[in-house]
């Protein structure tokens, strides 16, 4: 110090000192406001109700998407409309003038009429469905339900009906053998119907019974 005061040699270390002075650039980056923020699958930032995003950016930012790693983007607090920046997790810049995306005027005439011939198309689908849901009114349904034959009551069970009971052992009787009188024509015919030339009916299984039991000798 040598007999100097400290604000003395401050003076003289500061006249020393190289100085420094910030760039705008720095100043610029210095005032931003950063925000860890994901990027969606079309290359774009949304914060709050902006998004920031265009073509000439989105290669630039979609690496980050698949892999599901948060960016820090940052933005002029005084100007949302200004191109935004954004860096990594290693606080590497990775991409600079990511425009905002602002909605503007279109005035193409082909868009305009094809979305004025969308709305009518929309409009004739709901009318179409309005009426297929309303065929019928309140009046008509109740018409036509009224229409409908009201079914009678069930018929009730006779009274003298009786409930079966099953209980003991079922016997079985034997009938007594008849004498069975077979003529030659029912012979014939029976003949007739193992040649396929008849068709067989009641009165034929009959006589198909009788030449049976001839034959086999139980009459």
């Amino acid at each position: 110090m040598k007999g100097r005061s400290y604000q003395a040699a401050f003076e003289t270390g500061l006249a020393k000192r190289v100085k420094r002075t910030p760039t705008a650039r720095q100043l610029y980056l210095s005032g931003l406001i950063c925000t860890p923020v994901k990027v969606n699958r079309w290359g774009q930032v949304e914060i709050d109700t902006r998004t920031n995003g265009a073509p000439d950016t989105q290669s630039l930012l979609l690496p980050y998407h698949k892999q599901g790693e948060a960016i820090l983007l940052g933005r002029d607090p005084d100007d949302f409309a200004a191109p935004a920046l954004a860096w990594n997790a290693k606080n590497e810049l990775i991409c600079e003038g990511i425009q905002p995306v602002a909605r503007g005027a279109y005035g193409s005439v082909d868009s305009i009429r094809q979305a004025a011939t969308n709305r009518k198309t929309a409009r004739e689908a709901v009318s179409a469905a309005a009426a297929a849901n309303n065929y019928l009114n309140d009046a008509d349904m109740k018409a036509a339900l009224a229409a409908i034959p009201t079914p009678g009551a069930p018929t009730p069970a006779p009274a003298g009906v009786v409930a079966g009971q099953v209980s003991g052992k079922l016997k079985t009787q034997k009938r007594g053998s008849a004498a069975l009188e077979v003529d030659d024509d029912e012979v014939n015919l029976v003949a007739q119907f193992a040649r396929g030339r008849r068709f067989l009916t009641e009165e034929h299984l009959q006589y198909l019974d009788k030449a049976t039991a001839q034959k086999l000798g139980r009459v």
